[in-house]
């Protein structure tokens, strides 16, 4: 403890603290790799995947970067950029985009067709722009929230959606802000 150990680039002191242990010993990086970067779920019938593949099951905007590199972040002003790049990746994978707890805040992004943004509990999009929090899909449908706080305090309605969606779906949205009204919809097709 608090001592420092010079470790070689490609080399990794480990400490094997199991029964019987004969103490330390060093392993390369590849090593290490070769032997972490495997999933296995529970149960019977269970396969091995890599960590890699079973993280990308769950898309999450936190794990894209805005304009200047900063990841979608509760710390950052604008995540427009980055919620869109998440919304993206999502559409190619035929995925579900989650919002984790927090605020982050947006200047308006457009949603696409048959991507859910689902939350969990305090999970809030919280619009700082003056015109269309959210643009529905221009084609499609299944325009789908759920779980997820929509959140204004700025201008007179809380959250505008526009566009020609067919199929709007919100479940357990919560809708908060705006002076004067709770949630404007715009059909653009007429």
């Amino acid at each position: 403890t608090g001592a420092n150990v010079a470790v070689d680039s490609d080399v990794i002191p480990i400490v094997d603290t199991s029964a019987g242990a004969a103490g330390s010993k060093k392993i390369t990086v590849k090593e290490l790799l070769a032997n972490t970067t495997s999933f296995l779920g529970t149960g019977t019938g269970a396969g091995a995947r890599t960590i890699q593949g079973k993280a990308r099951e769950i898309f999450s905007i936190t794990d894209y970067e805005n304009t200047g590199g900063a990841l979608v972040s509760t710390s950052v002003t604008d995540n427009a950029t980055g919620i869109t790049a998440a919304i993206a990746a999502a559409v190619v994978a035929a995925a579900a985009l989650f919002v984790p707890a927090g605020t982050f805040g947006h200047s308006g992004f457009t949603h696409s067709a048959g991507v859910e943004i689902y939350g969990h509990r305090n999970s809030t999009l919280s619009y700082t722009g003056a015109s269309v929090g959210i643009t529905t899909p221009a084609t499609g449908n299944n325009f789908i929230l759920n779980g997820v706080r929509l959140l204004t305090t700025t201008g007179a309605v809380n959250y505008r959606m526009q566009g020609t969606c067919s199929d709007l779906r919100m479940d357990n949205v919560i809708i908060e802000g705006g002076s004067t009204a709770c949630l404007q919809l715009t059909d653009t097709a007429n």
